[in-house]
């Protein structure tokens, strides 16, 4: 009888945070398909299952608190004037094509700028990756880079953001162009110039400094993540907006689905240091 009640209850939790799309089975993974969404990646995917895996819960009193350099942005000041901007199915990404050297620097470490892409959900059903202090926000940013000179060693720093009635500008330039990017490997132009600074909180300096994983498969080990401590803030029209979008073609459409709370659910810690900037 025990076993029968915690078998319902595993199969409750999984069905509150996802609503099944069938068409996304026909993907290697996806988010809410019923057969291949985050509850089954390391079947096909081992690493999925490994003990360093992202994203994670975090909670102030668990980290370590140390003085360590700030994250200072180059180049983040001069708009975007060119980029692409895709429907991956996943995620929306921008992949800036204007030849700006836009790079972030950690004291003596040198991060090369590469694309953004957006997790999201709506003010009653969050879609960001990471929680902190119990709390999923409503959407969370990747800014990811790779150490320079090192390609395959990837950093992501995480911008998380919490729905407000209030619109932030910032986000127009995407905002205008997701009509032309409603369906699964649908991509487009930048038509706007796209201020990425605009897309950081206030104090983009401050973070928690973690080792974890790709957030997706094939969850790759060996993933630095700054997690920006200030919380940014994003319109409800405007997630409204993202919310538009099909995780699948043109021909499998349905409310269903959506590409909404693409997020993987937060992994287990496991012994895991986490690192908090004064």
């Amino acid at each position: 009888m025990l076993q029968f009640f915690v078998i319902c209850v595993l199969l409750f939790n999984k069905d509150a945070l996802t609503q099944d799309c069938e068409a996304e089975d026909q993907y290697p993974w996806s988010y809410h398909g019923p057969d291949n969404d985050p509850y089954y990646w390391d079947d096909d995917y081992p690493d999925c299952g490994k003990k360093d895996q992202s994203p994670i819960e975090i909670n102030s009193k668990d980290t370590v608190e140390l003085k360590v350099a700030e994250l200072q942005y180059n180049g983040f000041d001069t708009p975007v004037t060119k980029a692409t901007v895709l429907n991956l199915g996943w995620t929306v990404m921008v992949i800036p094509e204007d030849d700006v050297s836009r790079y972030i620097q950690w004291g003596k470490n040198t991060f090369i700028f590469d694309e953004i892409h957006f997790h999201f959900g709506t003010a009653s059903d969050p879609g960001a990756e990471h929680v902190i202090e119990g709390t999923r926000y409503e959407m969370e940013i990747h800014f990811v880079t790779h150490r320079d000179n090192e390609p395959d060693s990837l950093v992501v720093v995480a911008s998380l953001m919490q729905a407000t009635d209030d619109q932030n500008s910032e986000f127009d330039p995407i905002i205008e162009v997701l009509p032309k990017i409603q369906y699964r490997n649908d991509s487009t132009e930048l038509e706007s110039d796209l201020n990425l600074v605009g897309l950081l909180p206030q104090n983009g300096g401050s973070y928690y400094y973690y080792i974890g994983s790709n957030s997706i498969p094939p969850c790759q080990s060996g993933y630095e993540w700054f997690v920006l401590k200030d919380i940014g803030e994003v319109g409800n029209d405007q997630l409204d907006e993202f919310m538009t979008l099909y995780s699948v073609g043109k021909d499998d459409a349905s409310d269903s689905c959506r590409m909404g709370q693409n997020y993987r659910p937060e992994q287990d810690l496991n012994n895991r240091v986490i690192l908090s900037s004064e």
